[in-house]
C-alpha cells in the first residue's frame, strides 16, 4: 500500500515515503526518508537532549524499517555548507536503544559545526514549548488527511548529553572520516573520529586531525561513578603548527 507522511514541528519538516505491507502493524517497511529544518537545536525538545544551535540542516537516506530496527542507507547530511555521506541504524529490541552511525567526507568546513545558526531559536520555557503544535499530512493510495497533533502539556526539559541521564539514555557508536578538514579559509588535512557509548560509558578512541607539519590524536573515557565523573585524556601532538590555532 503507498503511503506518504509529512509532518512539520519544532521548526523541522519529516518526509517518509513508501509502501506498507499488510499486515501494517509487523511495522515492516522500504522508503526514502527526509528531514531539513533552519537550527538543529529547535529539535532538543523532541529529542530529549541538548543539541548545538547549528544549520540549516537536511538529512536524506533510504529507510528500511523491521519489528526492532530502523536501518539508513545512502545517507546524506547536510549542515550549512558541509556534506556527509554513509549509514546508520537505530535498534530498539535491547535494554536500551542503540545507535550507530558511519559517516565520511571528502571537504567538512569546522565553521559549519560551531557557528550559531540564523532562525528563531528554541521556546525558553516549557510552557512555550507545549504552545507549538505539529501538523502532519498522511496521503494513502485513496488521499489524504490531515491531523492536527499537540505538543505535550508539560515537555520533559531536555537533558546534556555528557549528564547522568544523558549517558544512560542509549549505546552506540559513531565513525566519521574527512578528508579534508577546513578552518575557516585554513585547511587542516584530514580526520577521523571514533566514538562508543555503552553502559552509560562513553569512550573516544581515536580523535586524529592532521594539521600543517604532523598531527593531533586524542583517546578519553567519561562515565560517572556515582554522583562524580570518572574522566581520563591521553592526548599527543607531533611536529604542530601552531599559527593557524592561534588564529581560531
Amino acid at each position: 500500500m503507498p503511503f506518504h507522511l509529512r509532518a512539520e514541528a519544532a521548526g523541522a519538516s519529516l518526509e517518509i515515503e513508501t509502501s506498507v505491507g499488510l499486515p501494517i502493524h509487523e511495522r515492516r517497511f522500504e522508503g526514502t526518508l527526509s528531514l531539513s529544518g533552519d537550527r538543529l537545536d529547535r529539535l532538543a525538545s523532541l529529542l530529549r537532549y541538548q543539541l548545538p544551535p547549528i544549520g540549516p540542516y537536511r538529512l536524506g537516506a533510504r529507510l528500511q524499517a523491521t519489528p526492532s530496527a530502523y536501518l539508513l542507507s545512502d545517507l546524506d547530511l547536510r549542515v550549512a555548507n558541509s556534506e556527509l555521506h554513509g549509514k546508520g541504524s537505530l535498534h530498539t529490541g535491547g535494554v536500551r536503544p542503540r545507535i550507530d552511525v558511519e559517516l565520511f567526507s571528502d571537504q567538512v568546513q569546522i565553521d559549519d559545526f560551531t557557528a550559531t545558526a540564523e532562525g528563531p531559536a528554541p521556546p525558553e520555557t516549557p510552557e512555550a514549548e507545549a504552545d507549538e503544535q505539529a501538523r502532519v499530512q498522511t496521503d494513502l493510495d485513496l488521499g489524504g488527511v490531515d491531523v492536527e497533533v499537540e505538543a505535550p502539556d508539560a515537555p520533559e526539559e531536555p537533558v546534556s548529553f555528557l549528564s547522568p541521564e544523558g549517558l544512560l539514555g542509549f549505546d552506540g557508536r559513531l565513525a566519521v572520516r574527512v578528508d579534508h578538514v577546513l578552518s575557516g579559509q585554513d585547511e587542516l588535512g584530514n580526520t577521523e573520529l571514533v566514538a562508543t557509548l555503552e553502559n552509560g560509558k562513553l569512550r573516544v578512541d581515536p580523535l586524529k586531525l592532521a594539521l600543517p607539519g604532523g598531527e593531533f590524536q586524542l583517546e578519553m573515557d567519561y562515565a560517572y561513578s556515582g554522583s562524580d565523573v570518572s574522566a581520563r585524556i591521553r592526548a599527543l601532538a607531533e611536529q604542530l603548527e601552531y599559527g593557524i590555532l592561534a588564529r581560531r
